[in-house]
């Protein structure tokens, strides 16, 4: 893998199928080649995600998210660059306004400091999708106030989403963080 697989504007994600657990394929949505291969581990009531450059989990691990919360409800992860092994940030769900009116999660940089939130892009569609309807709904990520990205939910038999980061020119949201958070958003939100 290239750094330059951690510079694109665009990633397609793909929930892989017919398989036992969470798996993930991500991809360069322009050449279509296999960037991140993702793999879910449920122990417990805890959920650790895997992160390997390349197409399957024989390839060298990249990213941990490590799940920190008791309950899954409070969706709390911490994301760890295993190779530099470092903390790269947290993903934590605002659980009481996403249970109640817009599903949303508080980006954190390695101190816990709050600077940023992906949040569902409909008020409507959020509270529709908990009390009536299954909807698909689409994040919008924001660093600071400044728009950042869209985890833009396709539609199709499998789980399918775009995250398109190519408005964050200045590169504010780290692309490792950006993965984890494209991931989180699948898992952890059962979509």
């Amino acid at each position: 893998m290239s750094q330059n697989a951690w510079m694109l504007p665009k990633y397609k994600i793909k929930q892989k199928v017919f398989t036992i657990g969470e798996k993930y394929a991500i991809t360069n949505p322009e050449t279509d080649e296999v960037l991140f291969y993702v793999k879910r581990d449920r122990i417990g009531l805890k959920t650790h995600l895997h992160v390997f450059a390349g197409s399957d989990d024989k390839a060298p691990k990249v990213l941990h998210i490590e799940d920190l919360a008791w309950w899954d409800a409070f969706g709390h992860f911490r994301v760890i660059d295993v190779q530099k092994n470092e903390v790269i940030g947290e993903l934590k769900r605002n659980w009481l306004k996403s249970w109640i009116i817009l599903r949303e999660w508080a980006i954190l940089d390695p101190n816990g400091n709050k600077i940023g939130v992906v949040k569902a892009d409909s008020i409507l569609k959020s509270i529709m999708r908990r009390f009536f309807f299954p909807w698909r709904l689409s994040f919008d990520i924001y660093v600071g106030d400044q728009l950042v990205g869209k985890h833009i939910r396709k539609w199709g038999l499998r789980d399918h989403y775009i995250l398109d980061l190519s408005m964050d020119t200045q590169h504010l949201l780290d692309r490792r963080l950006a993965i984890a958070i494209a991931v989180i958003l699948d898992s952890a939100e059962n979509r």
